[in-house]
């Protein structure tokens, strides 16, 4: 979940009220590039009696756990710089390197998750970056003086800019070089160099098609679909809710999170994914409670590795 909005999950009967809040609030977005359907990223949340635990794992296209790359707390398998707790993660265009954001800073590696370094502070707090179609800058949340607004910055940390000065937040950057980007409950859409931005729909966490020409946002719980640059009509994907879809980079499939029935009464979130064009969603990786008992998995944040 976005640092910049960040209600909590609670069991029981509160549960449905938080997940319902969820829904409502537009937070991260994130960007598929084209290619084949890499390694999956995926932020968790781990509760038990004792507290919470984020964490950032990379898993297979299958499912399977691959490695954990950054997580809350100490951690002696990860290097000092990462131990905090990360959110937010995006592939780059070539899916060669990784970003996200740990406590309030950004954070850029290997895809495999090695070589991980957090860039210095930008703003008071920098959150959710996402990459450019070239993979040589990134988008992201930045506040400052109160005020949360789209910055740019390259991958070392250098070149700071600030791209917008009316607020905005969840930027997405299409291989077209178009932007979209969240603003008091809509989903906008701007090109740098051609001029300011422009409504496209109510709703929150934007994520552009591999191709650039059609976005994908949620409303209200709901995934829909338009193609931007022909005004076409918004389409409905998938029948049942589809949290913080996006897309696979095959441009075939969408990833995305929902409550498994079985889970229902406690909220916890599952990654579904399911055939673009209508078919069974089936879950690829199981959140709810895990094997040791007493400790219950709930997941937040994707991305979807392009391979070229």
């Amino acid at each position: 979940m976005s640092r910049f909005l960040g209600p909590e999950f609670v069991r029981g009967a509160g549960g449905l009220l938080a997940l319902a809040l969820v829904l409502a609030l537009p937070a991260s977005a994130a960007a598929s590039f084209p290619g084949r359907n890499g390694q999956v990223a995926a932020a968790d949340r781990q509760t038990d009696r004792a507290g919470s635990t984020d964490a950032l794992s990379l898993y297979s296209r299958r499912g399977g756990l691959i490695r954990q790359v950054a997580s809350c707390g100490p951690n002696e398998g990860l290097p000092e710089a990462i131990r905090g707790c990360p959110a937010d993660p995006a592939f780059s265009p070539s899916g060669s390197q990784l970003a996200f954001d740990v406590d309030g800073r950004l954070a850029v590696g290997s895809a495999t998750g090695k070589g991980v370094r957090t860039l210095p502070r930008l703003t008071e707090r920098d959150g959710d970056p996402h990459w450019s179609p070239s993979g040589d800058r990134l988008v992201f949340t930045g506040l400052r003086a109160g005020r949360v607004d789209l910055y740019l910055v390259r991958p070392d940390g250098t070149g700071l800019q600030r791209l917008t000065h009316a607020g905005g937040r969840a930027a997405a950057w299409s291989r077209r070089g178009t932007i979209a980007f969240v603003r008091r409950g809509a989903v906008y859409r701007l090109n740098p160099a051609h001029g300011g931005p422009r409504r496209v729909a109510r709703g929150g966490y934007p994520d552009w098609s591999p191709s650039g020409r059609s976005l994908l946002y949620q409303r209200l719980g709901r995934t829909y679909l338009i193609a931007t640059d022909r005004r076409r009509a918004h389409r409905r994907l998938v029948r049942r809710d589809a949290l913080r879809p996006v897309f696979s980079p095959d441009g075939r499939r969408l990833l995305f999170l929902r409550v498994v029935p079985a889970d229902r009464f406690s909220g916890d979130l599952s990654v579904y994914t399911a055939p673009l064009g209508g078919g069974a969603a089936r879950v690829l990786i199981r959140g709810g409670e895990l094997e040791a008992g007493s400790v219950f998995d709930s997941f937040r944040e994707l991305a979807w590795q392009p391979i070229r």
